[in-house]
């Protein structure tokens, strides 16, 4: 990931549970041009990507488990 790609620092809330595995590692997000959502590690390796559900949620498609749905809160 160069620093010219649009990502933003990834901050899991409290009651976020210990997620496991490379999704502990994640610590960037990026919105794609797709509309999909990717998490990366900090060397820019995909760890978790999420597309448009129903309403304003996204849900995870990789990695397959856990299936993980993604909600915006202010």
């Amino acid at each position: 990931v160069t620093e010219t790609e649009d990502r933003r620092a990834l901050h899991f809330g409290a009651r976020c549970p210990d997620l496991g595995g490379d999704l502990n590692a994640a610590r960037w997000w990026q919105d794609r041009g797709d509309g999909s959502i990717a998490f990366m590690r900090d060397d820019g390796r995909i760890v978790a990507e999420f597309a448009i559900a129903d309403g304003a949620a996204f849900v995870s498609y990789a990695p397959r488990q856990p299936i993980m749905t993604l909600l915006a809160v202010e």
